[in-house]
């Protein structure tokens, strides 16, 4: 069972690999202007991304209950909404009207923001796996470990794009932030 587990992550991992490509210039967002473009990309990240984020969050509900069964119900649903997130986000590409900097820091936050799906469905199994009976202290570390890394690579993918966006002319506000600034 953990063979194929392992065995799974490495494909997933290897396509994921393979694909990258190049991605960037087949990028279909064109609104006539870099700002307009990163303001687009920011909003279709978000966009792909809620369903696994909203599946996630009921994740941490379930297990704050302390009901097993919710919480491993909740694992599965978010496993199978997060599953392949970071793929089509990686799809999006990177708008052409991008300058250098700006295709480097959305190139990298693209990046952060697969890898972060990728670790969120990895972490919705692992959960799984310990509520199933797994409670070995190798599976519940690499869950922390697991947790660590979701929350930097949210960070540094939400964070990223809106920080390219900002150079680019966007606003909180543009990018639809709540209480962000004009």
């Amino acid at each position: 069972m953990i063979f194929a587990a392992v065995a799974l992550v490495l494909i997933i991992l290897t396509l994921g690999w393979c694909a990258r490509g190049d991605e960037a210039a087949k990028s279909s967002i064109s609104t006539g202007s870099a700002k307009g473009d990163a303001i687009v990309l920011f909003k279709h990240v978000t966009a792909i991304g809620a369903p696994c984020d909203a599946a996630m969050t009921n994740v941490a509900k379930a297990a704050d209950s302390g009901d097993p069964v919710a919480a491993y119900r909740a694992a599965d649903r978010a496993e199978n909404s997060c599953v392949t997130t970071g793929g089509d986000i990686k799809k999006l590409g990177i708008p052409a009207s991008f300058d250098a900097k700006s295709r480097k820091s959305a190139t990298d936050a693209i990046e952060a923001c697969d890898a972060s799906y990728l670790d969120k469905w990895i972490g919705a199994r692992k959960l799984k796996d310990i509520i199933d009976g797994d409670t070995s202290i190798s599976a519940q570390a690499e869950l922390e470990d697991l947790t660590q890394s979701i929350q930097q690579g949210t960070m540094l993918c939400g964070g990223g794009l809106a920080a390219v966006a900002g150079s680019l002319g966007a606003t909180d506000v543009d990018l639809g932030i709540a209480g962000g600034k004009k």
